[in-house]
C-alpha cells in the first residue's frame, strides 16, 4: 500500500511524508488528539510531496492543507491554500495547531511576496524535484541545457532568499 509517491490516509488527516521517523511521529501526536479536536480533513504533506497533493485533487474548500517546512516557507508554492508549520515543532505546537489553527497564520514577507515563478519555471521544478536526471528533463522539456541549468541556479538563488 505505501510507497513514496503515495500518501497515508485516516479518517481526519491524510499523511504525505517520505520520511518514516517524521510521519510516524506526527501520526503518533494527530493520533492522541480526540476526533471532536480536527476542524475538518487535515492533510499534513512536505515539499517533495507538493504535486502528489496537488494531483489527488482534495476538494480545496473541506481540506486544511498544512506544509511542513525545513527552514524554507517556500512561499512560491501557492496553487493551493495551506498552512506552514515547520517540521521540528514539538508535540505540544502540532496539538496547538489543531485546535487553533489561526494562530500559526504568517504573512509572508516583501521580499518573498516578489518571488513569482512562471508555469514553465514550475513545470521544471516539478520535474526537478522528481528526481529525473538532468539528461531525460532536456530530452522531456524540450530544453537547451544551458537553460535547465540557469532555471535550477535561479531556483536555488530564489530558496535561498526565501
Amino acid at each position: 500500500m505505501n510507497n513514496d509517491k503515495q500518501g497515508h490516509f485516516f479518517n481526519h488527516y491524510d499523511l504525505w511524508i517520505n520520511n518514516n521517523l517524521l510521519r510516524q511521529g506526527l501520526q503518533l501526536v494527530l493520533d492522541s488528539l480526540s476526533p471532536g479536536c480536527f476542524h475538518g480533513k487535515y492533510v499534513f504533506f512536505t515539499s517533495d510531496n507538493y504535486y502528489a497533493v496537488l494531483n489527488h485533487h482534495y476538494d480545496r474548500k473541506r481540506v486544511r492543507f498544512v506544509l511542513l517546512t525545513d527552514g524554507n516557507d517556500l512561499n512560491f508554492l501557492s496553487e493551493i491554500p495551506m498552512y506552514r508549520i515547520p517540521a521540528r515543532s514539538t508535540p505540544a505546537e502540532i496539538k496547538s495547531f489543531i485546535l487553533r489553527p489561526t494562530l500559526f497564520g504568517k504573512k509572508p514577507d516583501r521580499e518573498s511576496e516578489s518571488i513569482v515563478f512562471t508555469n514553465r519555471e514550475k513545470e521544471v521544478i516539478a520535474k526537478v524535484q522528481s528526481y529525473l536526471k538532468d539528461a531525460t528533463l532536456k530530452e522531456e522539456l524540450a530544453e537547451a541545457y544551458e537553460t535547465l541549468m540557469k532555471v535550477s541556479k535561479d531556483y536555488q538563488l530564489k530558496q535561498m532568499k526565501a
